[in-house]
C-alpha cells in the first residue's frame, strides 16, 4: 500500500537562506544561500528472509503462487531469486526489479520493496547438498519451471530477465 510518500524520499530537500548584507536609500543586497539534499538509496542486498513456516510443499507450488499472486507493475523489468544460506538450511528471496543491465550484475540490487517473496527451500531435497549443488538443483527448477505455459502467461513472460544465485557469486541466468 502507497503512504504517497516513498516519492518524497527521493526528491532533493530544498532550504534557502537569506541575510541581508547593506541598505543604501532603497536599494538592498541580499546574501541567499539555497542547499539542496538527495538522499540516495543504498544499493544493498536485501535481508535474506526468516520466515522458517513453509506455506508450499515445494518449490514448483512456490512458483506457481507467485504466478498467481505477485502483479508487479511495469516497472519491474527482471526478477532475481537470491540464494541465502541459514544455519542449517537455505532458502530464496525473490525481488522483482526495476533495472535490468546484461553487462552489470548490480542491477539485482535494484529491488522493488513491493514486489518480493521469500521461501524455505525443503529439507528432504536440499539439507545435505553444499552451496553449488543448492545452486545448480534450484537453477534447474527454476529454468524447468520457465518451460510451463504458467510460467510464460504470468508477469515473468514479460520480463527482459530472470535470475538466480548466490550475494555477490555467480548468476544463473534462467531468461
Amino acid at each position: 500500500m502507497s503512504t504517497g510518500h516513498e516519492e518524497d524520499k527521493n526528491k532533493p530537500q530544498r532550504t534557502e537562506t537569506r541575510r541581508l548584507i547593506s541598505r543604501e536609500g532603497d536599494k538592498e543586497i541580499w546574501e541567499v544561500t539555497i542547499t539542496e539534499i538527495t538522499e540516495e538509496q543504498d544499493l544493498l542486498e536485501p535481508p535474506p528472509p526468516y520466515d522458517r513456516d513453509n506455506r508450499f510443499d515445494n518449490t514448483r507450488e512456490w512458483l506457481l503462487f507467485l504466478c498467481n499472486a505477485i502483479q508487479p507493475t511495469e516497472r519491474v523489468v527482471a526478477c532475481f531469486f537470491s540464494i541465502h544460506q541459514l544455519p542449517g538450511e537455505y532458502s530464496v528471496l525473490f525481488t522483482g526489479n526495476w533495472k535490468f543491465d546484461p553487462a552489470d550484475k548490480e542491477w539485482v540490487f535494484y529491488a522493488d520493496d513491493k514486489v518480493q517473496d521469500s521461501y524455505l527451500l525443503p529439507d528432504s531435497e536440499y539439507k545435505d547438498l553444499n552451496r553449488e549443488d543448492t545452486l545448480k538443483k534450484f537453477a534447474g527448477e527454476l529454468k524447468a519451471f520457465s518451460k510451463t505455459e504458467q510460467f510464460k502467461r504470468s508477469f515473468f513472460g514479460r520480463l527482459k530477465a530472470v535470475a538466480t544465485g548466490f550475494f555477490q557469486e555467480e548468476i544463473i541466468m534462467i531468461k
